[in-house]
């Protein structure tokens, strides 16, 4: 377009007396011999102070001008300058090549070929004139994926070989579907609006915006997930330099720094915001750097996490995908790093979470992950996650293994001790462990605290963790759970509790009491209910499954045994110094957090006491179950298997 207005400037200069037919043909021959054999100008008034003609350089809808206006005097003649040159319907369109330049379909490159496909230009022209308009004019890219098209309104001075000008663009809605080629599958409306300071010195033209070039868009979506701008975008160029340089013909045609301001971007699907989000884009035709910062939050009431700050980093490489790279801190710290591909839409990150260590006060995982407040309150260990997100085809889909070590921790009224193993997460929002999970647990207190198990369990998309198995090594025998599900935020249910094969004897030595000993073993059932912060034992029977000893001989009787020969405490001390029982049965009551009322029955004799006449004993042993239970954690170990998963994770178990 500006080799035409120079060549037109030039043949209607060699004929000012002529009419303004054959200056017309004189201009379309030049035009011509200059390489746009389709061009054509048709010169509607000549005259000794300049020209008005339209032009056309023959590269179809390339590039035209309904009228174009010279002025001159004879002294900027003689000095090879033009006093004006007006532009006005202008309409020119580029082409977006495979490889990411921009180029005008038709007109030659330095090196030989079409610009649209080389990406190559002749470069620009210096233009020696005192003033320039374009009015009424419009830029329109082909990307092969659609058309952007902006409109303009450029006006300028010269500037000895060069000049300067204001360009000015009106907000005009553009199809995003267009920028596929650059961006990957994407949908919405976008529109640009401001105002740029252009200066053209020799072959180069640099850009600075006149405060911000604001960005709109509706309806926008990409790789699949909803998009919101609501107060825009405004991009800026970085203090002290231009937004970018253009220079045609050259290797790397475009130099980008460009600064852009965010205040708010949100994913509603994800219930995902940033806040305060400031871009940085350096980089060319064939490369772009993006540097971010942004407050993240998890707008959903309560916030599955808590708002991190967020810097990141991105790569762009013509014909590859990007690479980027993301840091999260606040209450927890998050790392990423993944791929996304702008020709198919699809992409991954990889995340990670090291380890979060827990407070005794209890409050590190509400304030890290605010939807377990007053749901999970964990006081000791810590958690470690590593998980990957995928996108691109369909909703996103995403998937974790999460570490826990040594986690101590209660929800809602049942609590929990030296927690260890890995869970697998199939869906990190909303969170779902597929059942089969295990975990080794030190202390399970559900009323009864129960020791040294495993659990095997599943989270669901409903909120509840069902569990599959619960199984507790204790006293030489084992208690077992019967299936059940519960919700962490409401918990209400019965958890049945079986044991088997309890030694009396392990049992009792675990109270470490001073001449107490026992044999026989012991089973029954402990009925466990929960209902929202209460948890209760009700009606729990352990029964002996075979005939043996009670034996309570203690050097030093304690005082509520001490009693005159012949009282009742004297004679009860006398019968417990070798009971042999024939029936055992314990009764178990309570409330957890309170004591529980342990009542012990026996029906035997001893051999010693009134010739082995039979006795049946009734006792009241309330909270020392409840003492006796916790005392084995001391023995704990954690199951081999649920060790091996640990150490796959990179954890060193104790």
């Amino acid at each position: 377009m500006i080799g035409g207005v120079l060549v037109l400037a030039g043949a209607a200069g060699g004929a000012v007396l002529a009419r303004e037919r054959i200056a017309g043909a004189v201009a379309t021959q030049a035009l011509r011999a200059a390489g746009f054999p389709e061009a054509a100008v048709v010169v509607r008034r000549l005259d000794l102070d300049g020209v008005d003609a339209s032009l056309g350089l023959g590269l179809g809808p390339a590039g035209k001008a309904e009228s174009v206006v010279l002025g001159w005097s004879a002294s900027g003649l003689m000095a090879g300058r033009l006093d004006l040159v007006a532009l006005r319907g202008v309409d020119l369109r580029l082409r977006l090549s495979d490889g990411g330049a921009l180029g005008i379909p038709g007109l030659p490159s330095a090196t030989g070929g079409d610009t649209a496909t080389t990406g190559g230009t002749t470069g620009l022209p210096a233009i020696p004139v005192d003033e320039l308009t374009v009015e009424d004019a419009a830029v329109h890219v082909d990307t092969g994926a659609g058309s952007l098209s902006q409109p303009f309104r450029l006006t300028g001075t010269g500037n000895g070989p060069g000049f300067d000008a204001r360009l000015e663009l009106p907000a005009a809605e553009q199809d995003l579907a267009a920028l596929a080629p650059l961006i990957g599958p994407a949908a919405g409306r976008l529109s640009l609006a401001g105002a740029v300071a252009l200066r053209m010195d020799g072959f180069a033209v640099r850009a600075v915006p006149d405060g911000c070039l604001t960005l709109r868009a509706t309806g926008l979506a990409v790789a699949g997930q909803g998009i919101a701008l609501p107060d825009g975008l405004c991009l800026r160029a970085a203090a002290g330099g231009p937004l970018a340089i253009w220079t045609p013909g050259s290797a790397e045609s475009i130099a980008l720094r460009a600064l852009a301001d965010v205040p708010r971007l949100a994913v509603p699907a994800a219930a995902v915001e940033a806040t305060d989000v400031a871009l940085t884009l350096t980089g060319s035709d064939q490369r772009i750097d993006l540097a971010a910062s942004a407050t993240v939050r998890h707008t959903a009431r309560p916030a599955a996490v808590a708002p991190l700050g967020v810097t990141a980093k991105a790569a762009w490489l013509a014909g590859q995908p990007v690479a980027f790279s993301a840091t999260g801190t606040g209450p927890l710290r998050v790392t990423a790093e993944g791929t996304h591909d702008t020709a198919t839409g699809k992409g991954h990150a990889d995340l990670r979470l090291p380890k979060l260590a827990f407070a005794a006060d209890g409050g590190t995982l509400e304030k890290a992950f605010p939807v377990l407040t007053g749901t999970v309150a964990a006081t000791a260990g810590g958690v470690a996650a590593k998980g990957r997100i995928d996108w691109g085809e369909g909703a996103p889909t995403s998937s974790a293994e999460v570490l826990l070590d040594g986690v101590a921790a209660s929800v809602g009224p049942v609590s929990v001790v030296g927690v260890n193993g890995t869970v697998r997460l199939s869906s990190l929002l909303p969170p779902v462990a597929p059942a089969g999970q295990t975990l080794a647990v030190s202390l399970l207190d559900v009323g009864i605290p129960l020791t040294d198990g495993t659990l095997r369990f599943g989270y669901g998309r409903d909120g509840r963790v069902a569990v599959e198995r619960a199984e507790w090594r204790w006293a030489g025998g084992v208690l077992r759970a019967k299936p059940f599900a519960l919700s962490p935020q409401a918990p209400k249910g019965l958890v049945e509790l079986e044991a088997e094969g309890i030694d009396f004897a392990q049992l009792l030595a675990l109270a470490a009491v001073d001449g107490l000993d026992a044999t026989g073993r012991l089973r029954g059932q402990l009925p466990v209910r929960i209902d929202g912060g209460s948890v209760r034992i009700d009606n729990g029977v352990l029964e002996s499954s075979a005939p043996g000893a009670v034996r309570y001989d203690p050097a030093e009787p304690p005082s509520f045994l001490a009693g005159e020969p012949g009282s009742a405490t004297d004679l009860l001390r006398g019968a417990l110094t070798d009971f042999r029982y024939q029936e055992l049965r314990l009764t178990v009551n309570g409330t957890a957090g309170g004591e529980l009322v342990v009542g012990l029955s026996l029906q035997g004799a001893n051999p010693d006491f009134y010739d082995g006449h039979p006795v049946k004993l009734n006792l009241n042993l309330s909270g020392a179950l409840d003492r006796i239970l916790r005392q084995s954690i001391d023995a704990y170990r954690i199951p081999e298997a649920v060790r091996d998963r640990m150490t796959e994770f990179g954890l060193k178990p104790p």
